[in-house]
């Protein structure tokens, strides 16, 4: 018995819900979350003219057994109308806070480090986001904003550093990606998957990263190398790291940052800390996969996904990288993408 729904409120109401033939939700890390509703409405039938506007705030409940599991909103960007017959066929497109971010292009020059830089875009959001920042601790001596709206320049941050950055609600999310957030979802092949996949792939398998760093205003131009060669923590628990089986087939490959093209970094552990989370998100490349399961409701990104009874090399951990929910009249659909840096132990 399928007990997952989607739920669309706009404006606070939820008068739209008896037109909806097709509900979707996206959310992922490094992207902006996303609604798609559609709609077919009787060409007479006008109380809810007023909801179907852009600007419109909304919120998507995602329900198991009547009670809500997770809760997104965000603002309606785009209203499509086509007459057909009797009805109109209407679409929303709707997009979470972290669009509001990109209302103006800036270049700045950023001496602070990048916890503060967070609380200082969040809170000049209209209306303001609080932050919410943990694990950062790579701090360059400046950051570059080219020309970039807040959002994209966040995204960028997060991408280069191994953070997350969300808008979750009117909240801020921004931490290190390697952590995942609340409980583990647990997935049975033999009760909700339909299918998985995965690919395991060398292209960007990484053994060492040199990063240079110095203090300017004490050193001038002298710069010190710091070398980072300790491989992640696996997953897996005796699975296969991707760095490994790399280093193994192809010998050590590194990479080089620093000097007077990108960041420099001030102190030692700073560098360090970039050091290492340029491995991680080159090692959490290793292993990416697609389930498709039915009536998964409690699906988030950014939480571990246990599958097992699929067997090797399905049942094991990863992290969910995106999450695709789509509810139509016969139940609700789940495409859930995933990472991890090892294989599952082999049987």
């Amino acid at each position: 018995m399928r007990t997952g729904r989607m739920v669309l409120k706009v404006d606070g109401k939820e008068d739209l819900m008896p037109f909806v033939r097709r509900l979707t939700y996206t959310e992922a890390i490094g992207e902006l979350d996303g609604m798609t509703a559609s709609l077919r409405i009787p060409l007479n039938f006008t109380k809810v003219n007023s909801l179907l506007e852009p600007g419109k705030p909304f919120k998507i409940l995602v329900q198991d057994q009547g009670k809500t599991i997770v809760e997104r909103e965000g603002d309606v960007v785009a209203v499509n109308f086509e007459r057909d017959g009797r009805q109109y066929r209407v679409t929303l497109v709707g997009l979470n806070y972290l669009h509001r971010l990109r209302s103006e292009h800036l270049t700045n020059v950023w001496e602070d480090a990048h916890d503060k830089i967070v609380k200082t875009i969040a809170g000049r959001a209209k209306p303001s986001l609080s932050a919410k920042v943990e694990g950062v601790d790579t701090t360059p001596d400046f950051t570059f904003q080219q020309n970039e709206s807040d959002a994209v320049f966040l995204m960028r941050l997060a991408r280069e550093h191994n953070y997350y950055c969300r808008v979750v609600g009117k909240e801020l999310h921004f931490g290190r990606r390697g952590t995942s957030s609340g409980s583990p979802l647990e997935l049975d092949f033999k009760q909700n998957i339909d299918s998985v996949r995965l690919t395991a792939n060398l292209k960007d398998h990484l053994n060492e990263v040199n990063v240079f760093w110095g203090d300017i205003e004490k050193d001038g131009t002298k710069l010190t190398k710091v070398t980072y060669k300790t491989a992640p923590k696996a997953m897996n628990s005796g699975g296969k790291l991707g760095c490994d089986v790399g280093k193994s087939a192809f010998g050590v490959k590194s990479v080089t940052l620093g000097g007077y093209d990108t960041p420099l970094y001030r102190t030692q552990s700073s560098a360090k800390a970039k050091a290492k989370a340029e491995m991680d998100v080159a090692a959490l490349d290793f292993v990416e996969g697609v389930a498709m399961c039915t009536d998964v409701p409690k699906a988030m990104c950014g939480t571990m996904l246990k599958i097992k009874n699929a067997t090797w090399p399905f049942d094991g951990s990863f992290l969910i990288t995106k999450v695709f929910q789509e509810y139509i009249r016969n139940g609700l659909k789940t495409e859930i993408t995933f990472k991890s840096n090892s294989l599952p132990k082999a049987p």
